[in-house]
């Protein structure tokens, strides 16, 4: 009769316990497995959403070598906190609808058939842009709020035998006489604030992208002031003075990118593009008086005023070569880079114009909507600091 296993020997009461445990056991390793498995799958998921995150140990870093850096030195810093950029501008400026002179070839007479315009020579000033920025604790967004400041002034001058007609062709009053000789001083006074947000992305390990969209206000005064002197007849001296004003302010939104290719030992390209739509208004005025030997007071000729409503495009391009480094057992980052920067703005010459031989011509003035940009370009000079 079966004992129900009560006289089974001890070790086959022990092989069968074993067996019963064995698919338990299994169960056990298998989750175990799988939920190793599972954290290293979410481990190599963050690994590439983060690819530049790396340890910040306090220990004197090997010597540098020539090659590609799996990271930016900046991803050593901290992810978050507050940084601040300071640029140094040596640009010139240029705006070709602020000619204040025709250059008449080999006429004496009331005709303007032949010659050549003549502008202010476009010089170079320093300037600066500053900002303050913060790199916040989520998913490499920043914000960054930049303020840049650019004033310039240009001179010209000439004189010629066969004289000069003011700009617009106008002559000495009354007589048709071109003047003698001409001068004239450019000056330009621009700000802008841009206000933006962005996001680094690590396309490769060594190509980074930072997107950035946010709002751009700029305001430009631009003013000439030319003087024609003289007379190619003795009898006939006299002295024209023309003031032009244009004055814009705009705002609107602002697009754009930087690029980041690593070189190796912290020095990199860098690139940038960014274009806004800025609308606003445009305040403009022509004003001009005459002067003869025989006139003691001046006598007004015109003075004509405007403003309107408009539209501006604007574009920004940068490139130039940096090198960054990080410092204080890497908590905090630093980088220097020079670059060409091209800035332009479309229609910056709304100033109503005269078409006339002779400045007692009773001609209508002529509106001139946009009809020359302003072009700002040459080296920037860039610091950074991360906190």
């Amino acid at each position: 009769m079966y004992d129900g296993g009560i006289n089974k020997p001890f070790y086959l009461i022990e092989v069968s316990m074993f067996l019963k445990y064995i698919p338990v056991a299994a169960l056990a390793a298998w989750c175990t497995i799988g939920n190793a498995n599972e954290i290293a799958r979410s481990d190599k998921s963050k690994a590439q959403q983060d690819p530049c995150a790396c340890e910040v140990p306090c220990e004197p870093k090997a010597p540098c070598v020539w090659k590609f850096n799996p990271c930016p030195p900046k991803c050593c810093t901290p992810n978050y906190g507050l940084y601040a950029v300071a640029d140094f501008l040596y640009w010139r400026a240029e705006n070709h609808g602020f000619n204040f002179a025709y250059n008449r070839t080999g006429l004496t007479t009331n005709s303007n058939s032949s010659g050549s315009l003549v502008r202010p020579n476009a010089s170079w000033e320093p300037a600066f842009r500053v900002g303050l920025g913060w790199n916040t604790e989520y998913d490499f967004w920043d914000l960054l709020l930049n303020w840049t400041w650019y004033h310039n002034t240009s001179n010209g001058s000439a004189t010629a035998v066969a004289g000069f007609a003011g700009a617009q062709g106008v002559l000495a009053p009354g007589t048709g006489t071109p003047f003698g000789s001409a001068s004239a001083t450019y000056k330009l006074k621009h700000n802008s604030i841009d206000l933006e947000v962005g996001r680094m992305m690590a396309w490769t390990k060594t190509i980074s992208v930072r997107p950035f969209w946010g709002v751009r206000g700029a305001w430009i005064n631009q003013k000439l002031n030319a003087s024609y002197l003289g007379s190619l007849s003795p009898e006939t001296i006299s002295t024209q003075t023309m003031k032009w004003k244009n004055k814009w302010w705009g705002v609107g939104p602002r697009i754009g990118a930087n690029g980041d290719w690593e070189l190796g030992c912290g020095f990199s390209m860098l690139s940038k593009m960014a274009g806004a739509m800025l609308y606003g208004q445009s305040r403009v005025r022509n004003y001009s008086e005459f002067t003869s030997q025989t006139v003691t007071t001046n006598t007004q000729l015109r003075s004509i005023a405007e403003h309107n409503y408009q539209l501006v495009p604007t574009l920004q391009m940068l490139v130039g070569l940096q090198w960054g480094t990080c410092f204080r057992c890497d908590s905090m980052y630093f980088h220097i880079n020079a670059n060409w920067e091209t800035n332009y703005y479309w229609d910056q010459f709304n100033i109503p114009i005269l078409y006339a031989a002779a400045a007692t011509d009773a001609t209508t003035p002529i509106t001139t909507f946009g009809s020359q940009p302003l072009t700002m370009e040459g080296l920037t000079i860039n610091m950074e600091l991360d906190f």
